[in-house]
């Protein structure tokens, strides 16, 4: 299921109209994204405001993406009603397999599911996502605890658990194309770790109505 829809009228409209996207390819697509080139960077058009909200207020460390521009709420999507955000961020790269970068994400992919798994009731587990979101802050909190973890990562996953405390329906999204790295440096980034519950089930819902 898609959150941000490419056919969508108001879609269609900010990437046609807005000066920053004319003629840029698209090069990315996610649940609630997509990414077009943009030379030396890219340009992240959204339909989730925490993730928006997360990388201009709370991701200032080393391992989450830069952003370069902040063009702000460009336009509302049509269906469902989403604001969306436009932001000109750093140009990240794929992690190569069998490399530092990669094992760090599989063992923090695999500790993000182990802890959720442990704390959330076997009865909730297939429930309303809300529900799963009063455990991530706390996720988040435990897995910054892992001393074999490196600092900066550590410092991250402390940040995403203040953000999730600080807002409403924070879904962790933790899983291995969620990760990229800076190409220069090799360090590991934390490009789309978190979703917003309450964009998931608006969308799921109107998606069944369809």
């Amino acid at each position: 299921m898609k959150i941000l829809h490419m056919t969508d009228p108001g879609v269609k409209n900010v990437i046609r109209s807005h000066p920053a996207l004319q003629g840029k390819k698209q090069i990315g697509r996610g649940f609630y994204s997509v990414v077009f080139d943009n030379g030396d960077t890219v340009l992240k058009l959204t339909a989730d405001v925490h993730h928006y909200d997360l990388l201009q207020f709370y991701a200032d460390g080393p391992h989450f993406p830069k952003v370069i521009v902040n063009h702000g709420c460009v336009g509302e999507q049509k269906r469902g009603g989403f604001p969306l955000y436009l932001l000109e961020i750093e140009k990240l790269v794929k992690i190569p397999s069998k490399t530092d970068n990669s094992r760090l994400v599989y063992k923090m992919c695999k500790a993000a599911s182990r802890i959720m798994a442990v704390k959330t009731p076997v009865f909730e587990r297939h429930a309303d996502k809300i529900q799963m979101a009063r455990i991530v802050p706390e996720t988040f909190y435990q897995m910054a605890e892992d001393k074999d973890l490196p600092a900066g990562i550590r410092e991250g996953l402390e940040q995403l658990g203040r953000f999730s405390l600080d807002y409403d329906s924070v879904g962790m999204d933790f899983h291995p194309t969620n990760f990229m790295q800076r190409e220069a440096t090799g360090e590991l980034v934390l490009s789309d770790p978190i979703m917003n519950i309450l964009t998931f089930n608006k969308a799921l819902e109107a998606s069944k109505r369809s």
